[in-house]
């Protein structure tokens, strides 16, 4: 019988930190070197999932400045 939850998906869970540490990143506003080097790191080597991490980062940031928010 299903319990309504969904099984852990470790690739959206990936998805989900990069996501979060690019944001705080951007706002500790600290050299873009080193903060692409901590997100690789995270990245284990997985580049299609910071890619696409990084895709979505920027389709929302220029949301927002087409916005004006």
């Amino acid at each position: 019988m299903p319990t309504g939850r969904r099984k852990r998906n470790p690739d959206r869970i990936l998805v989900a930190r990069l996501s979060g540490t690019a944001v705080r990143l951007a706002r500790a506003g600290g050299p873009i070197d080193e903060a692409v080097a901590e997100l690789r790191a995270l990245a284990g080597g997985r580049g299609d999932l910071l890619a696409e991490a990084a895709g979505v980062m920027a389709g929302a940031w220029t949301v927002r400045i087409g916005t004006g928010d």
